[in-house]
């Protein structure tokens, strides 16, 4: 015998309609963050290898350029563009995301 709840409703249907929708932001919020950073990612490429055997990053070579070959404009630029993919990415994820919170929100 099944039981069902929320007038009849599965569990999947009750996960769709009711627990998801209310998940959504901060599945939202946590999908920014871990696209973020691995788009920043620096620490572990610089403190295991240096950039050595290909495994560099934007951020890394971005920082390769400014400090070890000294060349300011490069440098800058990479850090730029990599400001700019990252706010690409969020901008995109609250744009599509976003709308449909509002639209659930519209229709409590």
């Amino acid at each position: 015998m099944t039981r069902r709840g929320v007038d009849g409703a599965s569990a999947w249907q009750r996960f769709l309609r009711v627990t998801l929708p209310l998940l959504r932001p901060a599945i939202l919020v946590a999908l920014i963050f871990r696209t973020l950073d691995a788009l920043r990612v620096f620490d572990l490429p610089y403190v295991l290898t240096q950039g050595a055997n290909g495994t560099t990053t934007l951020s890394l070579y971005s920082y390769q350029q400014l400090t070890q070959n000294r060349l300011i404009g490069p440098g800058s630029a990479l850090a730029v563009l990599t400001f700019i993919i990252v706010m690409a990415v969020s901008f995109l994820y609250i744009r599509l995301a976003g709308q449909n919170i509002r639209e659930l929100a519209a229709e409590k």
